[in-house]
């Protein structure tokens, strides 16, 4: 036993110094600026060329910036990366690329940049588990926490500041399973409508008959929101 603490201390100490571990992003366009804070105005650290590996520090800044690429425009959240060098800072999210690329990294970012990491997860759960509810008490617990979490997600959004731009919001309709993204009517602010063609689909493929009916009826009632 007298041995046993040492060689775990040497043990440890190896492993510990020998971890390297996997860069989780590449610089994705030509060159972009690591940035102090998550502005465009904020002092510049470094400039990152393309192909330049950065770990993601899990941080999003709290809101868009537009960015003009030639003849294009597009927003993009910031978020907080550290290069090899040890150096930290915020980089626009359009300029770099996941290492393992999955189709939803970017939206990601936006549903913590815009509703916070809570409610990020809650509607990760959400979507999670719509594909597979079964007995028609999951539907209707669904549908209940999908209403929920729409209703909070347009509140907030209606409290944000205004940006310096004209926000592009179609992202919104991967936002939520079951619900369809317009700009509504005279005031022209974002509405996640619900689209009662798919809840009543997915009310046929549960047990029980309540939320065949229920949904039916909404679809008769509200079809042009589907």
């Amino acid at each position: 036993m007298r041995y046993s603490l040492p060689i775990l201390f040497l043990v440890f100490s190896f492993c510990k110094k020998g971890q390297t571990p996997e860069p989780q992003l590449f610089v994705h366009a030509a060159q972009t600026s690591l940035r102090a804070e998550p502005s465009e105005k904020s002092r510049e650290i470094a400039t990152l060329q393309k192909g330049q590996a950065l770990t993601d520090l899990g941080e999003v800044g709290p809101s868009e910036t537009q960015i003009a690429v030639g003849e294009e425009l597009f927003q993009t959240p910031w978020i907080k990366v550290q290069t090899v060098e040890d150096q930290s800072g915020w980089v626009l999210a359009w300029a770099v690329r996941p290492a393992k690329e999955t189709k939803d990294w970017l939206l990601q970012k936006r549903l913590v940049c815009y509703f916070g990491e809570a409610l990020a997860s809650r509607r990760n759960t959400l979507c999670e588990t719509f594909p597979h509810l079964k007995m028609e008490g999951q539907l209707a617990e669904s549908w209940r926490d999908a209403t929920a979490l729409r209703d909070t997600f347009l509140q907030m959004l209606s409290r944000r500041p205004e940006s310096g731009f004209q926000p592009n919001f179609n992202w919104l309709n991967d936002a939520l399973p079951g619900f369809l993204y317009q700009r509504s009517g005279e005031s022209g602010r974002p509405y996640l409508f619900a689209d009662f063609a798919a809840w009543q689909q997915k009310a046929l493929k549960t047990n029980g008959l309540q939320d065949d009916v229920f949904f039916e009826s909404c679809f008769v009632a509200f079809s042009r929101d589907s």
